[in-house]
């Protein structure tokens, strides 16, 4: 009878923390390999990254969110740019690039954007909505991993805790 009590709370335990992780997301675990593309074609994996926090980001053009939440990126790459690796990668088609390139052109952005032309990126990450933004520490542990767009103010708490 007490052994059926201990398995019973055991299973338990192992349902709660199967449903933290699967609400919270992956907070701790490795960052996964994907490929993108930079404006000129060259293919990027994600590897060539690794050693340096990294802020990755997925978004459109045509996402309200994304938009809204684009500046606080900018800000936050002209502050902290140098110590931590930004990649913005835009999850539209090829035959949208033209359209992007003006939207950032357009938006005065400098922050290195990428192009999940093969959905490489949003394969690995997606979660069926856009914006999403993962933190990674220097040693590549997802750290946060989050769909939605963000305000400057949680940005800055997000990079703050991966340097």
């Amino acid at each position: 009878m007490r052994a059926g009590i201990v398995f019973a709370a055991i299973a338990a335990a192992a349902v709660i923390i199967i449903a933290a992780v699967n609400i919270f997301g992956n907070s701790g675990s490795s960052g996964e390999g994907f490929t993108v593309y930079d404006e000129s074609s060259h293919l990027h994996h994600f590897s060539e990254y690794t050693g340096k926090p990294v802020i990755i980001n997925i978004w459109a053009t045509w996402c309200p969110p994304c938009r809204k939440e684009l500046p606080a990126f900018e800000k936050m790459y002209k502050e902290y740019g140098s110590q931590v690796q930004f990649m913005m990668i835009d999850s539209e088609s090829k035959s949208k690039f033209d359209s992007v390139k003006k939207f950032i052109k357009d938006g005065g952005y400098t922050f290195p954007v990428f192009y999940d032309w093969d959905d490489s990126a949003y394969g690995t990450y997606g979660t069926g909505y856009i914006p999403i933004t993962i933190a990674m520490d220097r040693y590549g542990n997802v750290v946060y991993n989050q769909t939605g767009g963000l305000s400057e103010k949680q940005l800055r708490s997000i990079i703050k805790s991966i340097l």
